[in-house]
């Protein structure tokens, strides 16, 4: 990995627990949050749409990140991290690769910059590397 280009980044996920109010960590394997907490980010194969391949995605834009919020508990509030990041040397592209599985040679990371056609409306950022993220705040929400 390239040295530097550490960025502050969002990511959304799924809670399945009251951390936001009792800020108790829970033992369920479908609770995202408290699973990052205890284990840090995982890359997981997943049936879900990824437009960079099977990667750790963040975003500089909170909205972004909003839309992968799910709150599996009826909670009247929403959490997402705010993340230290290692980008390293970035490939910057428009273009969906969806079959990623690291990063185009000589890159450490992916960056999806919005375009005109909108296919893409905020920035993305795509590791390949579970220890190139770290997650430093859990934000509630309402």
């Amino acid at each position: 990995m390239t040295a530097g280009n550490e960025q502050r980044r969002f990511h959304g996920t799924s809670v399945s627990c009251r951390i936001g109010e009792t800020g108790q960590l829970c033992s369920s394997n479908a609770c995202a949050v408290c699973c990052i907490i205890k284990n840090g980010y995982k890359i997981f194969e997943t049936t879900n749409f990824q437009r960079y391949g099977r990667g750790l995605y963040f975003s500089s834009i909170s909205s972004k990140s909003d839309d992968y919020v799910k709150n599996n508990s009826g909670l009247n509030y929403r959490v997402m991290f705010l993340n230290r990041v290692i980008v390293g040397k970035a490939y910057k592209c428009t273009n969906d690769y969806t079959g990623l599985l690291h990063p185009p040679q000589g890159y450490d990371s992916v960056i999806g910059v919005p375009d005109s056609n909108g296919s893409l409306n905020y920035d993305e950022v795509v590791l390949y590397r579970e220890d190139s993220c770290i997650p430093k705040y859990l934000i509630a929400y309402g």
